[in-house]
């Protein structure tokens, strides 16, 4: 009887162990198609506008085909995180997934600009809701180091998906530029996923009629709202790279959409690389310990980007400020992990999904008036600075807090 019953409990341990590695790989494969779905068709973006010259504002329509989907992820994301603290996560995980594909295909047949814009405003709405459904499971289902382990993995398969994704899309884009818009389909590999590997948390209480109502007593407004004010403003220097680099490579006459394919790649390449490496710091440091080190090299980057005289120098700057990346953006994460009460944690991390993808929407209004003035060098070079200027902010505040802990 013992026998039987020891067998029994490790097989059912053995299939727990099946299951959970089915599900990590699960949560991490959605989480690549959500940065990817932004970046993949850069490499595609001068090709877009020659193609629809005659369009009005053609420039400024262009830039917004990869950052349109960014403003529809801001504006979705904080309602999907309410409905799936209210009515669960797995059910709207599947309906985005095939919003995602519909979406992400439409290009291929549309001949409008102003109908690809729409097409990709709707991709934006299933991003905002994959990435905010899938980071709030990383949270439901995983404790600790743990958890902070998959917060860096899930950011690592992100910016390397959008590494292998946009290399691709530049050899795809000297083809054809619509050949990009077919890579959406691989994203149909996870309704089947998801059926399997993914149930639904304890922590949703579909019957809590009160689950819709945040309390002022129990959530950490100001910290939070700080962070989500710096997460807009640092994606609106950071999204430059997609949006502005492949023009500036143009402008500089030191390469073409291959180069600047690769040098979109190399800027997510060495954020993948970098935020596994870092993970055990995220584990030992303090959140403005790393933050003060990643901003050192966004701006560090950016500097040998504004400067560069040739396209080493450029994806020299890329490979520095991808690593700052690799840094700066899990950390906002991992923060509101640690801050956000657990009955309020899908709006909250909406709330960091609508701060990210607000400032990457918003980044070429920021950057395209500061290029017509001064140039993209220049552009590039004030994003620098600005950068510089939250290496100054992070270390008084962790100046000051080393200094009050001396006095207790």
């Amino acid at each position: 009887m013992r026998c039987n019953h020891l067998i029994s409990v490790v097989t059912r341990v053995k299939g727990f162990g099946k299951s959970n590695l089915l599900r990590k790989v699960t949560l991490l494969l959605a989480s690549s198609f959500t940065l990817f779905a932004l970046a993949v068709i850069a490499p595609s973006l001068p090709q877009i506008e020659y193609t629809f010259s005659s369009t009005p504002n053609v420039s400024i329509l262009t830039r917004l085909l990869l950052t349109i989907p960014a403003l529809a992820i801001a504006l979705a994301s904080p309602f999907v995180g309410a409905l799936i603290d209210k009515y669960g996560r797995k059910i709207l995980l599947q309906l985005v997934v095939v919003v995602y594909v519909v979406s992400g295909t439409a290009a291929i047949w549309l001949d409008s600009l102003v109908l690809l814009l729409v097409s990709r405003f709707i991709l934006g709405i299933a991003v905002g809701g994959l990435l905010t459904i899938v980071t709030t499971l990383i949270a439901d289902y995983y404790t600790g180091s743990t958890r902070t382990r998959m917060a860096a993995a899930q950011f690592s398969v992100m910016v390397f998906a959008v590494a292998a994704g946009t290399a691709c899309s530049g050899v795809l884009a000297d083809i054809n530029w619509q050949l990009p818009f077919y890579m959406y389909f691989a994203a149909l590999v996870l309704l089947p996923l998801i059926y399997v590997s993914i149930t639904e948390p304890l922590s949703v209480d579909k019957n809590d009629q009160d689950n819709l109502v945040l309390s002022a007593d129990s959530f950490p407004y100001f910290k939070v709202t700080l962070l989500y004010i710096v997460a807009i403003i640092t994606l609106l220097t950071t999204f430059m790279v997609p949006s502005q680099l492949p023009f500036l490579i143009y402008e500089s006459e030191i390469g073409g959409a291959r180069e600047a394919g690769f040098g979109i790649a190399l800027f997510n390449l060495m954020a993948a690389l970098v935020v596994l490496a870092f993970r055990r710091v995220w584990e030992r440091a303090s959140h403005i310990t790393v933050l003060v080190c990643g901003y050192t090299l966004l701006a560090t980057g950016y500097y040998f980007t504004a400067t560069a005289g040739g396209i080493g120098q450029i994806f020299i700057g890329m490979a520095i400020s991808g690593s700052g990346f690799a840094v700066v953006i899990p950390t906002f994460t991992v923060w509101i992990f640690d801050i956000a009460p657990k009955r309020y944690r899908g709006r909250a991390v909406g709330g960091v999904t609508m701060s990210v993808f607000l400032g990457t929407g918003l980044s070429p209004i920021y950057s395209q008036p500061i290029a017509d003035w001064i140039g993209l060098s220049g552009a590039f070079f004030v994003s620098g600075i600005i950068q510089a200027l939250f290496i100054v902010c992070f270390a008084l505040i962790g100046l000051k807090k080393f200094f009050y802990l001396r006095r207790i």
